[in-house]
């Protein structure tokens, strides 16, 4: 299954790491499912980091995307 969220691998550090931009309103469980999803996907093609860019508008998604997140290193 493809993920849903468009994301441009990016050397940063000697690691790569995805840029994940939204730019258009989502529903929480839509997204929610989309991001574990895209996370496993990532997992398989050996990604170490996520760098998820959001406007303010989309703020309510954060703690979804801490939840799915819970074990990754936040910077």
């Amino acid at each position: 299954m493809e993920s849903r969220l468009i994301s441009k691998p990016q050397l940063m550090m000697t690691m790569e790491v995805l840029f994940v931009e939204l730019k258009v309103p989502i529903h929480p469980k839509a997204f929610e499912t989309s991001l574990k999803l895209s996370t496993w996907c990532w997992r398989q093609q050996g990604i170490k980091g996520v760098w998820i860019k959001l406007p303010i508008e989309l703020a309510s998604l954060v703690q979804i995307i801490v939840k799915v997140f819970e074990n990754f290193l936040y910077i």
